[in-house]
């Protein structure tokens, strides 16, 4: 597993880097969150089920209770509005591959685009 995680890493630097900056003081750099207070995205049912709404989430935060792995979480999600379809991508790509394990999905930059267009929040 850890070879598996250094593999990931260093397939997506940017998208590591990015990860680190923004996302990991509260999804914590393993992707295991910060127990009941704030979610993982490590083997998150959540993360995998809503892959199509994470750009708009990145981006514009979430404000709505969520379900992860049976668990009720209902902590504000800050967003992050300066990242560009590009940085997302990068994110999108580090957090699937490693905290997902699915090194076969891909997103085009278009296809992100697209979601950050079709945010309904």
């Amino acid at each position: 597993m850890a070879l598996l995680l250094m593999a990931c890493q260093e397939q997506y630097p940017q998208g590591k880097r990015l990860y680190e900056h923004h996302c990991s003081s509260c999804h914590m750099n393993d992707g295991t969150g910060l127990g009941a207070l704030l979610p993982p995205l490590k083997n998150s049912d959540f993360l995998a089920e809503n892959l199509y709404r994470v750009p708009c989430i990145i981006r514009n935060g979430l404000f709505e209770t969520i379900t992860v792995n049976g668990i009720q979480y209902s902590e504000i999600m800050i967003g992050f509005p300066d990242l560009n379809p590009i940085e997302i991508s990068n994110i999108m790509h580090y957090i699937t591959s490693v905290f997902l394990e699915d090194k076969k999905r891909t997103y085009k930059i278009q296809q992100i685009e697209k979601m950050l267009e079709e945010c309904d929040f």
